[in-house]
């Protein structure tokens, strides 16, 4: 039996235990998962974006952009509470720019960047020269007590103090320069590569990151030779920051967390992840204190993480919540995690075992989980078969949850909608707002027709591309796949149709399709459109694309996917889609984090809202737009088209998709890997259309029988 074969059967021989027993660790507290605590520390002004951030003996200095120009030039130094000791107002002419930050035992280096401009012509300013400028206290005043100017060939981006050597580092993008007191240069060691994230290990060896383009390294300097320290040690390193207990600290390379690195055998251990400390990234730097204390600057926050003492007695309880795209959904975990202390949300991220020769691992090591009693308790739908879910029983159904939560009133909602999102009669997943997967065409084209077939689709092209370079191959099946209202799958009765002649049709009409775009827009105007609708803006560039705007209708014709069941609209989730995990030992947790996404301050943040109440509002918004002005500017293909709109097309078409969707749209990854792997060789010329067919057909019979 094969590896995903065994998967599955270890999973479905597990449901029905898990189901009656739950998860062994029912209880589990945000302080027994979470090894650090968090604590912000006020800052003397708000930030739109931290610059440079250092510290030394306790004292954070910190520069950056703020709203109020006046103090767009001030460096802070405050303490740990964030109590300020004292701050500097730079001089700066539009020409110099702060590059960063450094202390020392007796103040604070500055390095500036000069550049110049050239009036006449309408280019990038030159850069000119680098100011090194040390402030001191001098008679219990912070003043100016150095100045180095400095002549080099690149602009420098950091800048370092070495206290044993008694010299200043600088690094520009290819460079590493070193330099004494006086601003002469003792050496300077070029790179091939970009140089980043200047820094210091735990015994005091200087580090860089260097990035080749292809590899990444950390580079360290041995000043004595005056040169790489050796090769470097290959990783996937965001940032890296000076080390304490670890040799160095850096972040991944989806920015998750803080990790320390062991520079001889190349281990890294996670430290901590931002969201479960409510940080927000980007992070602009991390310095560690003390033992297991560290200063976090994030964009416009800086935050002190220290070990978490004894909190057994701690309430607030963990959920966790599966997904395949981590960075989308953080900050919505984050915003949560901040708005109350009952629950905390940690993210696992699935997408982590997806390699380039295999998508479908993470989901394999989802299953695993599941089968072996770790399930989550939330789920992030996209990317995950949901009616596969819905067959094992793995969600919640949501219904219940909705009409016993007083303040949630089904009537104010549209109904059409929430009927769309259900499964088998279930309210399994919840989209918070909705886009409409639809197939447009130009009316002049499809003869006023109510329905677009697959036979007209192959008529209209002609045996080129109807879509006009705008969809790719894997879209293409993705689309015509359209989850679990395929007609050639049945999930039910197990069986599938891949070898008839209306799927060979469908994958001579995939040939005529790009593999890749190259130009989103397409060479051509296009015959047909597919687009997701989240309100009239997308009408109006659909209709625009297939060039109807201007016509007899000037609104494109929408349909439903051809080969859905009676060609259905289908729900797309255009912002989050949530299901609660049916094996969750706190599946009142999990659905405080859902039901957040039913209340009226979150459904009127968009367009397609699910509140009655938001459609009146957009309603309205439109009708004073037509009357105020009617003009709309939108961008295609690089050129910038104005619009006078005179009609209400665009949003009674956009109602009628909404008000029209009867079905989810599902992506089924592993079954596209299968349909595009073994269409491959029809696609480079090597079998016939029914051949690769027939080994699809057998293929997917496989991957059926597997789920059961």
């Amino acid at each position: 039996m094969c590896r995903r074969a065994c998967i599955f059967f270890i999973l479905l021989c597990c449901i029905l235990s898990l189901c009656a027993c739950g998860n062994a660790d029912d209880g589990d507290t945000h302080a027994d998962t979470q090894a650090y605590t968090s604590k912000n520390i006020p800052l003397p002004t708000a930030y739109v974006r931290l610059q440079s951030v250092q510290a030394m003996d306790e004292i954070i200095y910190l520069y950056g952009y703020t709203a109020d120009e006046e103090e767009a030039e001030t460096i802070y130094a405050i303490d740990l509470d964030g109590s300020l000791i004292w701050a500097y107002n730079m001089t700066l002419t539009d020409a110099d720019s702060i590059a960063g930050l450094y202390p020392d035992e007796t103040g604070l280096w500055v390095m500036v960047n000069h550049y110049e401009y050239d009036t006449a012509a309408d280019e990038d300013p030159v850069y000119s020269k680098t100011s090194l400028l040390h402030i001191g206290e001098i008679n219990q005043e912070m003043k100016a007590d150095r100045e180095i100017n400095l002549a080099l060939s690149a602009a420098p981006t950091e800048i370092a103090a070495d206290r044993d050597k008694d010299c200043l580092y600088v690094l520009t993008e290819t460079s590493l320069v070193a330099l004494d007191y006086n601003g002469g240069i003792l050496f300077t060691i070029d790179s091939s590569g970009q140089l980043s994230s200047l820094c210091f290990t735990s015994g005091g060896e200087l580090a860089v990151r260097e990035s080749t383009g292809e590899h990444i390294f950390i580079q360290t300097i041995d000043s004595d030779n005056q040169a790489w320290d050796s090769d470097g040690l290959e990783g996937e390193y965001t940032k890296l920051f000076t080390g304490q207990d670890y040799e160095l600290y850096c972040t991944d390379s989806s920015d998750k967390g803080l990790f320390g690195i062991d520079l001889q055998t190349g281990e890294t251990v996670s430290l901590f992840q931002w969201l479960d400390l409510g940080i927000s990234t980007p992070i602009v730097n991390v310095i560690a204190l003390e033992y297991d204390t560290f200063l976090v600057a994030g964009l416009s926050s800086i935050t002190l993480v220290q070990a978490a003492g004894d909190s057994s007695e701690e309430s607030t309880k963990t959920l966790t919540l599966a997904t395949f795209d981590y960075q989308d959904i953080s900050y919505a975990v984050l915003n949560f995690n901040q708005s109350q202390s009952a629950y905390q949300v940690v993210i696992r991220d699935y997408s982590e075992y997806n390699t380039g020769d295999d998508n479908t691992a993470g989901l394999e090591q989802l299953y695993l989980d599941i089968a072996s009693g770790d399930a989550p308790d939330l789920y992030d739908l996209r990317s995950i078969p949901v009616s596969q879910f819905v067959r094992l029983g793995l969600l919640e159904d949501m219904n219940p949850y909705i009409d016993e939560d007083s303040d949630i009133d089904r009537e104010d909602y549209v109904e059409t909608l929430l009927t769309a999102m259900e499964t088998d009669g279930g309210l399994y997943g919840l989209m918070p707002h909705v886009s409409v997967i639809s197939i447009a065409a130009n009316p002049s084209v499809v003869d006023d027709t109510d329905r677009l077939t697959l036979e007209d689709i192959i008529a209209l092209a002609g045996g080129s591309d109807p879509f006009g370079g705008t969809l790719t191959q894997y879209e293409f099946i993705q689309y015509m796949l359209a989850g679990d209202s395929s007609p050639f799958i049945d999930w039910s009765g197990g069986t599938c149709s891949f070898d008839s002649e209306d799927f060979i049709q469908r994958l001579e009409l995939m040939k005529l399709l790009p593999e890749t775009l190259e130009d989103e827009d397409g060479a051509d105007t296009p015959l047909l459109y597919i687009i997701s609708v989240t309100g009239y803006g997308d009408i109006l560039y659909a209709s625009l694309v297939l060039d109807c705007i201007g016509s007899d209708t000037g609104c494109a014709a929408f349909f439903g996917l051809p080969g859905t069941e009676n060609d259905r609209l289908l729900l797309y989730p255009s912002n989050g889609y949530w299901g609660i995990s049916s094996l969750s030992e706190n599946k009142e947790g999990a659905w405080t984090f859902v039901r957040q996404y039913l209340l009226e301050d979150y459904q009127t943040s968009n367009s397609l809202s699910l509140l009655k109440t938001a459609w009146e509002e957009m309603q309205s918004d439109y009708s004073s737009w037509l009357e105020m002005s009617g003009q709309a500017a939108i961008m295609l293909a690089g050129q910038e088209y104005d619009l006078q709109i005179t009609s209400d097309i665009y949003y009674e078409t956009a109602l009628s998709l909404a008000e029209n969707a009867s079905g989810i749209y599902e992506e089924n990854p592993a079954l596209a890997e299968i349909i595009l792997d073994e269409a491959s060789a029809f696609l480079a010329g090597d079998k016939t259309a029914a051949q690769a067919a027939e080994n699809i057909q057998s293929r997917v019979s496989i991957y059926m029988a597997e789920q059961g």
